[in-house]
């Protein structure tokens, strides 16, 4: 059986082999542009990346003024004399409601984002990275509501239609 030596030299099935994969690597992202253009779970993946970002400087600004009103010894407490909680009230300001209005936007957006069926496998993917690796506490946010059993049904009914 004849040995075969390495060659340093470009065969025409190698190069023709390597400008199949270079041009289909260099369509991936122009596919995934695409697919961003076509799949609305991009555009909802931004909008509650936009809310819940809302929603932890809200909280942070709230946890902030809170902190002033334990560092004066009001802290919490409610029952102190009618000065201590007009301190309160002139601290804490409007805070609370603004901390809970974006706490329902962050909640609305969420229940968006995991009800629509992702239509590309790119918008699939991309719905799972993001809550996988960016969305902070994801188990905490999945539970109650039917969140987990409507994340499956999108996952289910998006790979149903990629199949």
């Amino acid at each position: 059986m004849p040995k075969t030596q390495a060659t340093t030299s470009t065969s025409r099935r190698r190069f023709l082999a390597g400008t199949a994969v270079a041009a289909a690597l260099a369509g991936a992202p122009a596919m995934a542009v695409a697919a961003q253009q076509t799949d609305p779970i991009f555009a909802l993946i931004e909008a509650h990346r936009a809310t819940a970002k809302a929603y932890c400087d809200a909280t942070a600004e709230y946890c902030r003024r809170e902190q002033i009103l334990v560092d004066e010894g009001i802290g919490r407490c409610h029952s102190r004399a009618a000065l201590r909680l007009e301190r309160r009230a002139d601290v804490l300001g409007d805070a609370e409601d603004i901390m809970d209005a974006a706490g329902d936007a962050a909640s609305e957006a969420l229940d968006k984002l995991l009800s629509a069926t992702p239509a590309t496998p790119a918008g699939l993917l991309a719905l799972i990275t993001y809550l996988v690796e960016e969305t902070e506490d994801v188990n905490f946010y999945l539970r109650g509501e039917h969140r987990i059993e409507t994340l499956l049904f999108s996952i289910q009914d998006a790979l149903r239609g990629q199949a």
